[in-house]
């Protein structure tokens, strides 16, 4: 977004340069405005001075459009380069579009309105006190809501949680498998910024792989983090994904979730109930799913699972040491794949509803054919990022409504 608008700034400003008026006068002597098309351009100056001085203010033009990008990618790397704006609410919306339909008048209409305004103004003053009010008292007495929104962050899991009174925790930020891409900074950092999100108390990791935790460095180099909980896996690797060292300032606010660890924002609670320790040399076969996090949310009677890639080894070492995943709304583990959610941890869960958080097209065959089957079979309705997009779900603890986005 920034970059665009940047971009229009710097063009309408280079474009403002008159390449062909320029070196039409100064090499030619020639004033393009006063022959041919009158135009200033490449092919007004090809058919007025020749094939040789058009190709020149051609080449002149196009350097131009290349000063334009070098210049844009220039503002945008400066610090404070990047401004995110969130959505306008309704009120300020109509209040923007009604100034600019004055402002837009001919002179006699706007004065008169100016007029009609200032004649009015104890009037029109109660008035928008009256509206204020109203609007203070809905917001008063409207219920209050937590928002869990699963970003769709393509072949990887990112999920917001907003607490009634805007506070926020991320669980995963998404990423590449090969860190191609920074996620962190061109997905996660504008999705939180466009529902006013400028802080997060919490970042949650349920394990180190790229396509769960490969974002959080672009996100705490763009806003404050509070604390960052991980996996029982090697700092090392946690500074990897940061790319950082392990004595920088951001490995200070890292520290391992411990299983029954809870923490409370406003209300919402939110409870790590199994945190696998990696055991000294990793089991034969082992990719690392196997030492994810399980996170539960709650407000009031609605839960969120989230699973993180957990596979079914786990799923039943969760069940056997008594731990209870019921919750209202699954993440399907590990994308939909056939190495977890079994009919065991789905018949302990009873989730309403699942989300897959998958890439469209993606070459694992996520989401498996038999997950779906499963997940059906139970009576749950399922949603998916590659195919609705990001899912909010909103809830007051009592109900629950859910929105996607494609």
């Amino acid at each position: 977004m920034t970059e665009y608008l940047l971009t229009g700034v710097i063009a309408y400003l280079v474009g403002s340069i008159p390449s062909g008026l320029i070196l039409g006068k100064l090499f030619w002597h020639t004033d393009l405005r006063k022959y041919g098309s009158h135009n200033i351009g490449a092919t007004n100056a090809w058919r007025t001075l020749g094939k040789v001085p058009g190709i020149i203010v051609f080449l002149a033009d196009s350097l131009l459009l290349g000063l334009v990008y070098e210049c844009t990618r220039f503002l945008a790397a400066m610090p404070g380069g990047e401004v995110y704006l969130p959505t306008l609410s309704v009120p300020l919306a109509l209040a923007y579009f009604a100034a600019l339909a004055v402002f837009v008048q001919p002179d006699e209409r706007r004065e008169a309105a100016f007029s009609w305004c200032s004649e009015r103004r104890r009037a029109l003053f109660a008035a928008l006190l009256l509206v204020a009010s109203a609007v203070a008292l809905w917001q008063i007495s409207r219920p209050q809501e937590m928002a869990v929104h699963f970003i769709d962050v393509g072949q990887g899991d990112a999920a917001l949680v907003v607490t009634p009174h805007g506070r926020a925790l991320m669980i995963d930020t998404g990423g590449t498998r090969d860190g191609g891409y920074d996620i962190g900074s061109r997905v996660d950092v504008p999705y939180l910024s466009h529902y006013g999100v400028r802080r997060l108390d919490y970042i949650i990791l349920t394990h180190v792989h790229e396509d769960h935790a490969g974002g959080v460095g672009g996100i705490v180099r763009h806003m404050p983090v509070g604390m960052i909980l991980t996996a029982h896996e090697p700092r090392s690797e946690y500074a990897r994904v940061l790319s950082c060292s392990l004595d920088t300032p951001e490995m200070q606010h890292l520290a391992p979730a411990e299983a029954g660890e809870h923490i409370n924002l406003d209300g919402v609670a939110v409870d790590i109930l199994y945190a696998p320790q990696m055991e000294d040399g990793a089991a034969e076969g082992a990719t690392g799913n196997e030492y994810s996090n399980v996170i539960r949310v709650s407000y009031g009677a609605a839960s969120f699972l989230f699973t993180g890639d957990l596979v079914a080894e786990q799923e039943k070492a969760m069940l056997v040491e008594g731990k209870n995943p019921q919750c209202t709304v699954l993440k399907v583990a590990h994308h939909g794949s056939k190495t977890s959610t079994t009919e065991d941890f789905l018949a302990a869960a009873q989730p309403r509803f699942a989300v897959i958080s998958v890439g469209r097209d993606n070459n694992f065959g996520h989401p498996a054919p038999e997950v779906i089957g499963r997940l059906q079979k139970n009576g749950i309705k399922i949603y998916r990022t590659d195919e609705d997009g990001a899912v909010v779900c909103r809830t007051d603890g009592k109900t629950l409504r859910i929105e996607t986005f494609r």
